[in-house]
This record gives structure tokens, C-alpha cells and sequence, in this order.
């Protein structure tokens, strides 16, 4: 359990280090190794996670079906999705700790 809680801490960090550019057209995650180390840590392949910072996902509905379109966006966008993404694990990973942290002690497993 430590060692997961330390590979997503360093996904977090990495992902917090990954920087977006644009061409004028479309948002781009600048390369570094940091893309690499955070889709490592976080379980994800790195094409994905570029992906999922860069561009959003939009379903329209037609008649009976459900119509996807992917938008790009801007590096501001980009930067709040990186930012909620980190909080957002850093958020479930916390709460996770304080539930195992509360087992433990209720199980008379610390004693202080």
C-alpha cells in the first residue's frame, strides 16, 4: 500500500510539471520526460494522457444515438484539466489514507 501511495505522488508531481504550448491552432503538451513519468505512475499510457489534457470530449444527442466530437483546447483549458486532474487523485488519495488510517485505529492496531 506505501508503494502505491508513493507511485501516485510522483504521478501528481509529474503531471504537475508537464507544460502546454500552442501553434495557434491546437494545444500541445511541451515534451519532457515528465509525460512519461506521470502516465508511469498514474497506470495510463502516455498517448492517452496527452490526449485527455489537450482535447475534451462533447456528446451530442441525434435522434436515438449519442454523437461524439472531441474539441481542442486552449493551453488556459489545458492547464485547469491538468490542475483538477492532480487534485482530483491527490483528493481520492487522501481521503483513502484517512479511511485506512481510521481502520487501523479502530482495530486497536496504533497505540498512542
Amino acid at each position: 500500500e506505501i508503494h502505491g501511495l508513493f507511485e501516485i505522488c510522483s504521478g501528481i508531481l509529474a503531471l504537475g510539471n508537464c507544460t502546454f504550448t500552442s501553434d495557434g491552432k491546437k494545444t500541445m503538451l511541451k515534451e519532457s520526460e515528465y509525460l512519461g513519468i506521470a502516465a508511469k505512475h498514474l497506470g495510463v499510457s502516455p498517448g492517452v494522457l496527452r490526449e485527455r489534457m489537450t482535447t475534451r470530449e462533447i456528446r451530442i444527442r441525434g435522434g436515438r444515438d449519442l454523437e461524439a466530437t472531441k474539441a481542442l483546447m486552449t493551453v488556459e483549458q489545458a492547464s485547469e484539466t491538468r490542475h483538477a486532474v492532480c487534485k482530483f487523485v491527490y483528493g481520492r488519495m487522501f481521503n483513502w489514507l484517512v479511511k485506512r488510517i481510521n481502520k487501523a485505529m479502530s482495530q486497536g492496531g496504533v497505540n498512542c
